[in-house]
């Protein structure tokens, strides 16, 4: 009988209080407001095949796509077969990007065409996922892009890049240390 007594009293305390919250809390109109900015559509988006590069390319190119269109909505990337039907549908004017030949041609033909947005380079090492999650970090806040070694030297060897690198693989040795 207390503990039907207890229940019961905790039960409508929960209830109140989720209604509580409900009634108080911003509506869903309001919540995401700013949070989330939509950026102005480009005339023409460009699209980038990258579908056939390695998995480390295929995250700087993610993290350059961040970059280039967080002023607009340029770029959009095809990474699976299923990424060509929103775009074809969704009435925008695109323009598919000839693609270099060679490895990681859908990264190198996007950097080839944004690189004067990139300032920086962050290395980090695959091993190491801590290092990919700062560096991805300090690039979006710095106009940069999260790179592995042998990718940060193959870009800028192919096109002249000479902006700033950062390395990150030898700061923290411990995900904990990284984090704190």
């Amino acid at each position: 009988m207390i503990l039907q007594a207890l229940f019961t009293v905790a039960s409508r305390w929960t209830l109140f209080l989720f209604l509580s919250l409900s009634i108080l809390a911003p509506s869903p109109l309001f919540a995401a407001s700013g949070l989330f900015p939509k950026m102005p559509p480009a005339t023409n988006a460009f699209v980038f095949d990258i579908s056939n590069d390695g998995g480390n390319a295929k995250m700087t190119a993610w993290c350059l796509q961040g970059v280039v269109n967080q002023k607009s909505a340029q770029v959009y990337l095809i990474n699976n077969p299923w990424d060509v039907e929103p775009l074809q549908r969704c009435g925008r004017p695109f323009v598919n990007v000839p693609a270099l030949t060679g490895t990681n041609a859908g990264l190198r033909t996007l950097f080839q065409k944004f690189q004067g947005r990139v300032e920086r380079m962050f290395i980090y090492d695959p091993q190491k996922d801590w290092t990919w999650y700062l560096a991805l970090m300090s690039a979006s806040q710095q106009n940069g892009i999260a790179v592995t070694e042998p990718i940060q030297h193959a870009l800028a060897s192919e096109f002249g890049w000479k902006g700033e690198v950062q390395d990150y693989r030898a700061i923290w040795s411990t995900r904990i240390q990284a984090y704190d």
